[in-house]
C-alpha cells in the first residue's frame, strides 16, 4: 500500500493525488477513514469549523470517487460488483 499525503480540502489536491496514484498502476477502490470531530452547543459552534468538516467528511469522499469510478471502471477485469 502507498499513501498519497494530501489535503483533502483542496480540490487540486485531490486531482493531484488520483493523478499520482494512477501513475503507480491501476485504481481498484477507494478508501477515505478521514474524520474530525467538534463538540460545541449550536450557538457558539463556529461555522468556519462546520464548513471545514463539511469539506473533509462529506464533500472531499464525494469529490474523490468522482475522480476515480471512471479509473475503476476501466481497470483490468472491470468493477467490483458493488460498482457499476
Amino acid at each position: 500500500m502507498i499513501f498519497i499525503k494530501t489535503d483533502l480540502t483542496r480540490d487540486e489536491d485531490l486531482q493531484q493525488a488520483v493523478s499520482e496514484a494512477a501513475k503507480l498502476g491501476h485504481i481498484k477502490f477507494l478508501a477515505n477513514i478521514a474524520g474530525i470531530q467538534h463538540i460545541n452547543s449550536i450557538e457558539d459552534f463556529p461555522l468556519e469549523r462546520f464548513d471545514y468538516m463539511h469539506r473533509l467528511m462529506l464533500r472531499a469522499p464525494f469529490h474523490l470517487s468522482k475522480l476515480v469510478l471512471p479509473r475503476i471502471r476501466r481497470s483490468p477485469r472491470g468493477p467490483g460488483p458493488s460498482v457499476k
